[in-house]
């Protein structure tokens, strides 16, 4: 009987590992996705870190959700140049931290997700070790959600 009862739950935990499709926008290969001339290219990762690895990290820009994301994915988007503000929180957190992006034309941007353990802001620490990317990122920062939005890179794309 305790088999039996072990053996169906195994089932149950496992039968919605199956594969969906991918969410809009959230890719394996951000880099190969392309951008009409003129847009800048916002890639946001999350990283693998074992922290709130039981939640989707749901991304906002502009006031407009555009993704969730697990542990390793992806989302990828096009963008009119100018003010991107980008948020990032979980369902079960009452807080959300935000950035601003000042997008430039024909600029890749490379953002990454990662876990906010200590839940203590980090705009003047990301300027000083990211310099002009850091600075163009977290010029109006309010990092007190569960995840930080930490800048990779900032590229011209032609």
């Amino acid at each position: 009987m305790k088999l039996r009862i072990l053996l169906l739950t195994a089932i149950a935990f496992t039968s919605g590992c199956a594969s969906l499709p991918a969410e809009r926008g959230v890719l394996t290969s951000p880099e190969s996705f392309s951008v009409p001339p003129g847009s800048a290219k916002v890639i946001i990762s999350r990283n693998t870190d074992a922290l709130y690895m039981g939640v989707k990290a749901r991304v906002t820009i502009n006031e407009k959700m555009v993704a969730e994301l697990w542990r390793g994915e992806s989302y990828v988007g096009a963008f009119a140049p100018g003010k991107l503000t980008i948020s990032v929180d979980v369902w079960s957190a009452p807080k959300r931290t935000v950035v601003q992006l000042n997008a430039a034309a024909d600029t890749e941007y490379a953002l990454e997700i990662a876990p906010n353990s200590s839940n203590t802001g980090s705009g003047a620490l990301a300027a000083g070790l990211f310099g002009v990317v850091g600075a163009v990122v977290h010029d109006e920062t309010r990092e007190t959600g569960p995840f930080l939005i930490v800048p990779k890179s900032a590229k011209t794309m032609r």
